[in-house]
């Protein structure tokens, strides 16, 4: 909802407001900002659409708030970003202002200090966004045979598939070991 709305619907319940009270309105909801719906908002004409915030506004907000944050633009912008990392030969963008201000492979991915060096260059938290491509992950249940006839212990296979190569490994589950130690 915008800043207009809001103000249009306290006159509605309320009556009109003197400037003085505009102002704060006003005030609070910058204070207050929360991300924007952008469901039915999508990029198009090459324009990134969503508003990057403040630090202090995103560390403000609650888990929800911030992932909320990262995936309504993630959404409306697919295609856009879509096009970016092609362009880009890139594993990962990083957008403030609907500009990429950051893009490399997974070796170069930013450490946290190059990121808080980027908020702190731009004064907003920007979006961080990964190729799809960069990591899927497939599991899948099985038992692997011992040497008694008819017994066996879990496993889990786990293939991590990257943008050149994948790894196979497979996790043991040896629930008969003396010292088993869960997380």
């Amino acid at each position: 909802m915008t800043q207009e709305a809001v103000l249009k619907e306290i006159h509605q319940r309320l009556g009109p407001l003197n400037s003085q009270a505009q102002l704060a309105v006003s005030e609070v909801l910058e204070i207050l900002r929360l991300p924007r719906e952008s469901k039915s908002v999508r990029s198009k004409d090459g324009i990134f659409v969503g508003e990057n915030v403040s630090v202090s506004q995103y560390e403000a907000w609650s888990r929800d708030e911030r992932l909320r944050y990262q995936t309504e633009p993630e959404k409306a912008n697919a295609r856009w970003i879509g096009e970016k990392l092609r362009e880009l030969r890139a594993s990962w963008i990083i957008v403030s202002d609907g500009k990429v201000v950051a893009s490399g492979s997974l070796t170069e991915y930013p450490t946290d200090d190059d990121f808080d060096a980027l908020c702190e260059k731009f004064g907003k938290f920007p979006f961080v966004f990964l190729s799809p491509s960069v990591l899927v992950i497939e599991e899948v249940t099985s038992w692997h045979e011992t040497t008694e006839m008819g017994d066996a212990y879990p496993t889990v296979p786990i293939i991590v598939h990257g943008p050149v190569s994948h790894l196979k490994a497979t996790a043991d589950f040896d629930i008969g070991a003396l010292g088993v130690f869960i997380d």
